[in-house]
Order: C-alpha cells, then structure tokens, then sequence
C-alpha cells in the first residue's frame, strides 16, 4: 500500500463513519458539534500549520458550516483541539467534498499521532 493509498483511506474512514454515525443516531438532518483531539509530530509542526492557514479561511465560509477553530494546547505544542459546529450531515459531506479538505485531511498519515473524536448533540433548556 502506498502512501497515496494510506492517506485516502483515512480520509474515506473518517468521512464515512462520521456520516454513519450521524445516520446512526438520528442527527443528520440536525445540528452537531464534532471535536477532535489531534496529536501532531513534533518534526511536522510547520507543515502542520501551514495547512491550517489554507484550510481553516475556507471552511469558516461553507454553507452549513457554524463554527470550525483550532486551538493549541498551552503545555503540549503538540496537541490540538478542533471545534466544528456544521448545521446538519449534509454540511459535513460538502466540506468533505472539498479539494482543500481532501488535501488537508491527506496530510495526516504524515503528521497526525493520534486523533480523538466526539460527535455532540446541542442541549436547550428553554
């Protein structure tokens, strides 16, 4: 398997168990938050970061998207956290859609550690 490979597998596997899961539980067509912890190499910083400057500008503008930050951790230069509130499932396979996604989420198998993720539902007490 080649790198090319690897690194569209894990775009393929991240797209498509968040769409299921969506569907799984019932909020596709409603809003969520994703929020991902992602542990970078050390020696990837720079890359990491300059994929960040392309890629964030542009998500913030997408139809359907409501926030998407990045945020470092303060004692671990390593560690990133990313907020993502899309308006529904439909949203979040736009984005995927995207060149500038694709590219973004292509780099990982180079630089990503590790990744944590967790899909919320918003609460309302009103």
């Amino acid at each position: 398997m080649t790198d090319t490979d690897t690194k569209f597998q894990i775009l393929e596997m991240l797209e498509k168990d968040m769409i299921a899961f969506l569907k799984d539980k019932g909020f596709y067509d409603k809003p969520f938050t994703s929020l991902f912890k992602i542990r970078i190499k050390a020696e990837k910083q720079q890359e990491w970061l300059t994929n960040l400057q392309k890629t964030i500008p542009q998500t913030q503008v997408e139809k359907g998207c409501i926030c998407y930050e990045i945020s470092q951790d303060l004692e671990d230069s390593n560690l990133y956290a990313v907020y993502e509130k899309w308006a529904n499932g439909e949203a979040l396979e736009y984005h995927f859609a995207q060149p500038y996604t694709k590219e973004f989420l292509g780099c990982f198998a180079d630089i990503v550690v590790d990744v944590k993720s967790h899909i919320l539902k918003p609460l309302s007490f009103s």
